[in-house]
């Protein structure tokens, strides 16, 4: 074979595995920055199921809030839950609902952070509603076992549509914005003292008060507290000294831990104060332990402790 021959067949071969190679970077190679991508509004203005909460996003102006870059997590209302809101409070359409009420909602329906389904753990998250008495953002409790429940309720589809920016978790109902009421009949850990305020009718009282702290003792704070007492039941407690004990976890403002200094705190019952003191960690009365904290509703803010507080302690 020529010379020329061989130039050519050279020639012939690289153009041949040029050709095989600008193939696979246009079919099967990795894609270019932007290509195929989609943010979290991107894939619910394209989901049929999610057209009511696109419509409200655009009624609300909501649009720059869910194309932040910042990952986040959505639990997006399906058409029934937005449907069935829109129903039970008397509005045909998303143009007639209260715009502020549903835009509080919605924003409630956020949290920072990616939240996948295999990372559901018990605990509280912080929304982005921050209809609060110190505008601090509003708490959702989510609980893990066989189910993942929101604020209590079944609600919730783990849907894992990942996005850009975040993921998409769709709900079956619209939640409401927790009250510090909300908030203790949602915790079952809470169950005794949910019980305990309920049997002195003392929520229609706390429900008068636009903002407060409350030390909430769980319910193996209760089975102690019966234990000093040495008594089998709640029941056996007087209606009297319950109220004393009950109120005395009451402070009159809303205040989270950051705001806490070593002091004495004015309580619901006028008579005791509770004594704070900040040194490695914040202890209450000198030996109760903060175990949550920073549970944050609509009229105050939630800690949960491990000891029922006793106004003769300090």
């Amino acid at each position: 074979m020529g010379n020329q021959s061989i130039k050519y067949l050279i020639m012939l071969i690289s153009l041949i595995i040029c050709s095989i190679g600008c193939i696979d970077d246009s079919t099967g190679g990795e894609p270019e920055v932007g290509e195929n991508s989609s943010s979290v509004l991107d894939i619910i203005s394209e989901d049929q199921d999610l057209i009511l909460l696109n419509e409200a996003i655009e009624i609300l102006e909501l649009e720059n809030r869910l194309n932040q870059d910042e990952p986040f997590t959505l639990f997006a209302p399906d058409n029934k839950a937005i449907q069935a809101y829109l129903t039970s409070n008397g509005y045909v359409v998303l143009a007639d609902a209260d715009k502020e009420d549903l835009r509080g909602r919605l924003l409630y329906h956020m949290t920072t952070g990616v939240i996948r389904g295999d990372d559901f753990s018990t605990g509280y998250v912080e929304s982005w509603n921050q209809d609060s008495p110190n505008d601090s953002y509003v708490s959702m409790f989510i609980e893990s076992s066989d189910t993942v429940r929101i604020n209590n309720r079944p609600i919730l589809s783990i849907s894992n549509i990942e996005a850009d920016n975040g993921i998409i978790q769709v709900v079956t109902e619209i939640l409401d914005i927790p009250s510090v009421e909300d908030i203790i009949n949602d915790n079952e850990d809470l169950s005794t003292f949910r019980l305990a305020l309920e049997r002195l009718d003392l929520y229609d009282a706390l429900s008068q008060i636009e903002a407060f702290t409350l030390f909430a003792p769980n319910n193996q704070a209760f089975d102690r507290f019966l234990e000093v007492l040495a008594v089998q039941r709640l029941e056996d407690v007087t209606d009297e000294a319950l109220r004393e004990v009950l109120l005395y976890h009451f402070v009159n403002t809303n205040i989270r831990i950051s705001e806490f200094t070593s002091g004495k705190l004015p309580t619901l019952n006028t008579d005791k104060d509770i004594d704070v003191e900040i040194s490695d960690e914040i202890r209450i009365n000198n030996h109760v332990t903060l175990l949550k904290t920073d549970i944050q509703s609509t009229n105050g803010v939630v800690h949960i402790i491990d000891e029922v507080l006793l106004p003769t302690s300090n």
